[in-house]
């Protein structure tokens, strides 16, 4: 006969003993002493995997500061070799009475007089970082200048703001009306650059944007009503 209680699971002990089905008690008390064994040895099995883990990443770690140590040796090997290499090198030559050949790669010091035999020179003025930076070629200055006096001459049909602590949209009076669209991109890093580069002639070369990871964030700026505008403050 089965026993119709239907309580709590925290209640089963207190209604074990007042139970009238003493038939089932037998039964039902076995399986509370099985789900407690079997609670402990899923405890006793997450200690053991627990310390197991431990050891594993103890171990992980010893054999990486290990490998480090290991390539560090290596390194310093293979400096020694080298120097060792060059000192044989060295006495065959001056055994044989044999003038030993110069190697074939420059230092430092000979690339830049090589630098200077090519017509290279470097640019103190490149320190100040004006603010196009490097770009202030006849060509250059010649396209900016008509480039920006297209928008001068053609104020008339774009969408402007004006000046002062509260700017407003001023509407075009020429038609049709025409909507500027910028793109805007900020790349961090983008100031670490060498105070002094090589030129050749006319030619300025590119900057480079940093030599690590660089992070941008980029976008389109609507020169319209419809859309906000901003502006930069003294804070930022």
């Amino acid at each position: 006969m089965l026993c119709s209680w239907k309580g709590s699971r925290n209640d089963l002990s207190a209604h074990l003993t007042t139970c009238p089905y003493n038939a089932i008690r037998p039964t039902l008390t076995k399986l509370m002493g099985e789900n407690k064994q079997l609670k402990e040895e899923i405890a006793q099995m997450d200690r053991i995997q627990t310390e197991n883990n431990y050891q594993l990443n103890n171990g992980i770690e010893q054999l990486r500061g290990g490998y480090g140590q290991l390539m560090e040796q290596v390194s310093a090997l293979q400096i020694e070799n080298q120097i060792a290499n060059e000192e044989v090198s060295h006495l065959k030559y001056m055994l044989a009475n044999i003038q030993q050949p110069k190697p074939t790669h420059d230092n430092m010091r000979k690339e830049r007089v090589g630098f200077n035999k090519l017509g290279s020179n470097k640019d103190p003025s490149d320190s100040q970082r004006p603010y196009f930076e490097g770009h202030e070629r006849d060509d250059v200055v010649k396209h900016r200048n008509e480039f920006i006096g297209y928008f001068l001459a053609h104020k008339d049909y774009y969408y402007t703001i004006t000046d002062g602590e509260i700017p407003m949209w001023i509407i075009p009076i020429q038609n049709p009306h025409r909507i500027l669209i910028f793109h805007d991109e900020s790349t961090f890093r983008s100031g670490e650059v060498s105070p002094k580069r090589w030129f050749f002639g006319e030619n300025t070369p590119f900057f480079s944007k940093g030599r690590g990871l660089s992070h941008m964030i980029s976008d389109f700026l609507v020169q319209h009503p419809s859309g906000p505008f901003f502006e930069l403050s003294s804070i930022l």
